[in-house]
């Protein structure tokens, strides 16, 4: 029987886990294996002589060295393990289509250390245009073994469903950054955000305690057509951030009140 590469496997795996190079490399050294080209790509025996190398280092300054042998490594290493805002746009700008060179300029990372990071922690290049497999592995998972993070997920999922355009929006939305006053267009596209974020919040909300409630107790109708008034904003909402890329100039109001929710009342966690 043919024996088929651990990364050729998973070029084809359906559920691989966007940091599944990284979890390969950590798995080898556990099981006290090395990273052979014949059945493992670059970016995993890399890592994994580097989790090697790390694992014998018994000082800081051991573990300076080696940060030095391999800057992007570990550089790419700390923006996961940190996570917050900074990891969340690396994420957020690749799923926008940026490249790393135009990540790394706008993030302020060295362009190596965005390319080893989107190797070994998320690896969606090949699959942008799998939507399934986006939204489950890259928009509300890639971490899983983290708590969810409902306000992280909107921003992944408004910068691949919006595109560049809408992501520097987003971004300074939740950096907190307001547009110039004078910026009409800019500053509806930052209400409209912040009455999404609200909406995807309240829906998620009502997700949860629907779950949580008993599966006899049926919904009120009011209720339901509040939930229902909520997923048709949403619906109005989202087309529209696809037209901002494709016409930075139509911004038309959606049916919805844009002073239903103020923008400025609404905070992402870091």
């Amino acid at each position: 029987m043919k024996t088929v590469a651990y990364h050729k496997y998973q070029r084809h795996n359906p559920t691989r886990r966007v940091d599944w190079r990284w979890q390969r490399a950590e798995q080898l050294v556990v099981d006290g294996l090395n990273a052979v080209a014949s059945r493992d790509d670059e970016p995993t025996c890399r890592a994994a002589r580097y989790l090697r190398e790390l694992a014998r280092c018994q000082t800081p300054r051991q573990q300076d060295n080696l940060a030095r042998r391999s800057p992007d490594i570990a550089e790419a290493k700390r923006i996961h393990a940190e996570g917050g805002l900074k990891r969340l746009e690396i994420e957020a700008r690749t799923l926008a289509g940026q490249t790393a060179a135009e990540t790394g300029r706008r993030a302020g990372v060295d362009v190596h250390a965005i390319e080893t990071y989107c190797d070994l922690f998320f690896d969606v290049a090949e699959r942008m245009n799998a939507l399934v497999y986006i939204v489950i592995a890259a928009i509300r998972k890639p971490h899983p073994e983290e708590e969810p993070d409902a306000d992280h997920e909107i921003t992944r999922s408004l910068a691949h469903h919006g595109g560049p355009v809408v992501l520097e929006a987003v971004l300074d939305f939740v950096n907190g950054r307001k547009p110039p006053a004078e910026d009409e267009d800019a500053v509806r596209l930052r209400k409209k955000i912040g009455l999404f974020f609200a909406l995807s919040k309240r829906f998620r909300e009502w997700d949860a305690s629907t779950q949580a409630s008993d599966a006899a107790e049926q919904p009120t109708d009011a209720t339901v057509e509040e939930q229902q008034e909520v997923l048709r904003k949403l619906a109005d909402i989202v087309p529209l951030f696809a037209s901002v890329e494709m016409e930075k100039g139509d911004l038309q109001d959606g049916s919805y009140e844009l002073e239903d929710v103020e923008a400025d009342q609404v905070v992402v966690a870091g």
